[in-house]
């Protein structure tokens, strides 16, 4: 009798250990290769002991995790990351480009969105009744960085202010805290990253509405259609369990807009 269930145990285990080699046999360990720049913060940067990370590469490594594939990322400028694409030396890219340009279509299928930019202001707890919305800036000092996009928007809407542009981020801030100017202006991502690396307080974030949105994708080479469907669900997948707030948290202190 004893023998009798030590051969059921041993058969009983030889059933769970066999079943189990076999889903992992049959489990997809397929790699995939995404190029990144790793110098758009907050989506690809390199720390100084040369770690890559950044919200679009946690978003691309959580999708292989959904997947239960492998990702390896490879790092191209920015301006190459495209035609990587057309090479084929890469089967996708996460980069914040503005996936609605034609030049960014070349070569190239989308994902749904994985984050929506735009552009907002910042002004002083003691100054928001004076400055309630953008339309109010009329005339005001304007803390900007080098960035075409805002640069554009300012001189176009606000003619008769003064622009003082500043070389980062922090300088603007500054010129902001020191009341050299009303308000800094930005695009969400950097200008919540940046208030959230830093813990910044006493300060008001709103929407300038007529600025204007873009939605940054997934670029997908246009031969890989399999894997664009498969990306879309993983997406799917973060948005349904919330999971891609938890990244907007973790790098902009709010939740994701999708």
């Amino acid at each position: 009798m004893i023998r009798f269930l030590n051969l059921i145990t041993l058969v009983v285990a030889f059933v769970i250990l066999s079943f189990g080699i076999f889903r992992y046999a049959n489990r997809d360990h397929s790699t995939i290769y995404v190029g990144v720049d790793g110098y758009s913060a907050p989506f690809s940067m390199t720390s100084d002991i040369g770690e890559l990370k950044g919200f679009g590469v946690d978003v691309m490594r959580a999708v292989a995790n959904a997947l239960d594939i492998n990702v390896e990322f490879r790092m191209i400028p920015f301006y190459a990351l495209q035609d990587s694409l057309r090479r084929g030396t890469v089967d996708a890219v996460v980069a914040p480009f503005d996936t609605n340009l034609k030049e960014n279509q070349l070569n190239s299928n989308f994902t749904v969105p994985y984050f929506k930019n735009s552009l907002v202001y910042a002004v002083k707890e003691n100054l928001v009744n004076k400055y309630k919305d953008i339309a109010h800036m009329a005339g005001a000092k304007f803390c900007v960085t080098d960035k075409p996009d805002v640069l554009k928007y300012v001189r176009s809407k606000y003619k008769n202010s003064v622009i003082m542009i500043y070389a980062s981020s922090e300088d603007a801030f500054s010129g902001l805290y020191k009341e050299q100017c009303a308000t800094f202006l930005d695009s969400k991502s950097s200008m919540y990253y940046y208030i959230s690396k830093h813990r910044l307080r006493k300060l008001v974030v709103r929407d300038v509405i007529d600025g204007g949105e873009v939605t940054y994708k997934i670029a997908v080479g246009d031969n890989k259609g399999d894997l664009l469907m498969r990306i879309n669900k993983g997406l799917d997948y973060l948005m349904s369990t919330r999971e891609i707030d938890e990244l907007s948290q973790k790098w902009f202190s709010i939740p994701s807009d999708l």
